[in-house]
C-alpha cells in the first residue's frame, strides 16, 4: 500500500516549522447560535467564515483539575483564539449546565460509565452526543476511541464533517497492556477484536482521519484501512517553555525532598508494562551494578516503588513539571506510543531524552538529538544513563539540541495544522454540495426528499 498521499505537517528532521499559517480570522458577529440551522445551499460559502466545532472530551476521573483532557484542551482554546466557536461535550455524572472554559462553550453530557473501565465511556459518550446533535455544527471532531462512528453517523445526517483524531491506535495499545509472557485472556482478546472493529468503522466513515505522527499514518493506513488521502499526520504538540536552570533544579529538589549528589532519571506514564516501567527498573538497578549513583523518579498509577525509586503517583499539573525539572534524564522504554506527550514535555523542561524508537518521535536525529533503544534492550538504557552521568557537557548538549528540535513544535503550531486540514476538507465537503443540483424525482413516483406532505 502507498502511503505517498499522507499529507505531513510537522518540521524537517533538523526543526520544526509552523505549516503555512491561514489569515487570523476575527470572531464572527453573526456566528449562528447554538441550535441554529445550518446555512443553506446557495448562500454564502460556509469556508467562507468562522467554523462551529464540536469536540467530545473523554474526561475520566483519573483526569486531574478541570477534568479536561490536556491536548484537546489546549487545541481547542487555541482554535477559540483563532476566531472559531467551539462546543466541548464532557461527561458528567448528572445533568449539570457547566461555565465555559477560556472561551470554550462546555457541555455537560451525563454518562452512567463515567467511573467505570475506560473503553465503555468511549462508547457510551459518543452515543449520547450523537443523541444532540441538531445541525448547529459544521465540524465534529473525536478521538480514537471505537464508539465514534454513532457521532459521526448522526453528525453527516446533520451536514457535520467528521474529524476522527488517532492518537495510537487502541487494539494496538492492548497488545502490551499485559506482561510480555502472558497469553491474553479471551475476554482481551476479544475486548481487543471489537476496538479494532469500532476503530476501522469509525475511521472509514469519518472524512478526515487526523494521525498523532507520521510514523501513525502507515498504521492507520494498514490496520484500519484508510486511503492515504484521508490522512493527514499532524504531531502532538506541547506548551512553549524555556529549559531550566540550575537554580531552578535545586529549587525543585528542595521542594520534593530529594537530596543532592544523585542522579535523577524521570519516568511518567499510566500505563506501566505498555510503557516500559519494567524495563525502567531493570536499566535503573544495572547502571547501579555500572557505578551510577541513578535513582528512579516515577509519576503515573502503577504497583508500588521499588529500592532506589521514589513513586509520586498520579499528581497535578504543577507537581508533574516540578519533577520533571528536578531531573538529569528522562528515562522512556515505552513499547507503543502514536507520539508521547511526556516526551515532548521533557524535551521542553531540558531533560536528555532516553526512550525507543516506539515513542513516535518524529524529528531530529538519535545520537545527536536524543538516545534511541530497542524497548527490550536493558543495557542499552543502562549505558546511555552511565554515559549522561559522567559526561556532563555531553548531557547539556544532548538536551538543548533536543529542546530545539523535539519542543518546538507547540499546540499553537499543532492547532494551525488542525485548522489548515479541517478547512481543506470542509471547502472539499461544501464544492461538492455546491455542484449537486436539485434531487431527482423517482420514477416509480415515490416522494422526493422535498416532499413534506
Amino acid at each position: 500500500m502507498s502511503f505517498a498521499g499522507v499529507r505531513t505537517i510537522v518540521g524537517s528532521s533538523s526543526g520544526t516549522r509552523a505549516p503555512s499559517e491561514p489569515p487570523q480570522r476575527p470572531a464572527d458577529p453573526g456566528l449562528p447560535p447554538r441550535g441554529s440551522a445550518p446555512p443553506k445551499r446557495g448562500g454564502a460559502h460556509p469556508s467562507s467564515r468562522p467554523l462551529r466545532l464540536g469536540i467530545v472530551f473523554y474526561n475520566h476521573p483519573s483526569y486531574r483539575d478541570t477534568a479536561i483532557p490536556h491536548v484537546e484542551s489546549e487545541i481547542a482554546e487555541h482554535l477559540t483564539r483563532r476566531g472559531h466557536h467551539i462546543v466541548a461535550y464532557c461527561p458528567v455524572e448528572r445533568e449539570v449546565e457547566l461555565p465555559p472554559w477560556r472561551g470554550v462553550e462546555l457541555v455537560g453530557v451525563p454518562c452512567r460509565t463515567i467511573r467505570g473501565p475506560p473503553w465503555w465511556i468511549g462508547v457510551e459518550m459518543p452515543l449520547r452526543v450523537a443523541l444532540r446533535l441538531d445541525g448547529s455544527l459544521d465540524v465534529l471532531i473525536l478521538n480514537g476511541e471505537p464508539g465514534a462512528w454513532l457521532a459521526f453517523l448522526s453528525g453527516r445526517r446533520h451536514g457535520a464533517v467528521g474529524i476522527f483524531v488517532v492518537h495510537g491506535l487502541i487494539y494496538r495499545a492492548l497488545e502490551h497492556r499485559r506482561a510480555p509472557t502472558v497469553r491474553l485472556r479471551l475476554r482481551d482478546r476479544l475486548l481487543r477484536r471489537c476496538a479494532q472493529l469500532g476503530e476501522r468503522f469509525s475511521a472509514r466513515i469519518a472524512d478526515l482521519c487526523i494521525a498523532g505522527s507520521r510514523r501513525l499514518a502507515p498504521e492507520i493506513a494498514e490496520g484500519l484501512g484508510v486511503r492515504a488521502e484521508r490522512i493527514a499526520s499532524v504531531p502532538n504538540g506541547v506548551a512553549p517553555r524555556e529549559p531550566r536552570g540550575a537554580e531552578e533544579r535545586q529549587d525543585a529538589r528542595r521542594r520534593l525532598g530529594l537530596p543532592e549528589g544523585v542522579f535523577y532519571a524521570v519516568f511518567v506514564g499510566g500505563e506501566y508494562l505498555r510503557k516500559g516501567l519494567d524495563v525502567a527498573r531493570a536499566a535503573v538497578r544495572r547502571a547501579q551494578a555500572l557505578g551510577v549513583p541513578v535513582v528512579l523518579l516515577t509519576v503515573g498509577n502503577f504497583s508500588p516503588p521499588i529500592e532506589s525509586e521514589v513513586g509520586y503517583g498520579w499528581v497535578d499539573e504543577a507537581t508533574k513539571w516540578r519533577i520533571l525539572t528536578a531531573g538529569d534524564a528522562f528515562l522512556f522504554p515505552t513499547r507503543y506510543e502514536a507520539y508521547s506527550l511526556a516526551v515532548r514535555e521533557a524535551a521542553a523542561v531540558g531533560l536528555p531524552l532516553i526512550t525507543t524508537p516506539q515513542a513516535g518521535v518524529d524529528e531530529g536525529v538519535n545520537g545527536r538529538d536524543y538516545i534511541l533503544c530497542e524497548p527490550t534492550d536493558v543495557e542499552g538504557f543502562a549505558q546511555a544513563l552511565g554515559r549522561l552521568y559522567r559526561d556532563p557537557t555531553w548531557a547539556a548538549a544532548l538536551a538543548a539540541r533536543g529542546h530545539d528540535v523535539v519542543a518546538s513544535w507547540t499546540f499553537e503550531k499543532q492547532a494551525i495544522g488542525w485548522e489548515t486540514e479541517i478547512l481543506r476538507v470542509r471547502r472539499e465537503r461544501d464544492n461538492r454540495s455546491h455542484r449537486v443540483g436539485p434531487p431527482r424525482p423517482s420514477s416509480k413516483g415515490a416522494r422526493s426528499s422535498g416532499d413534506r406532505n
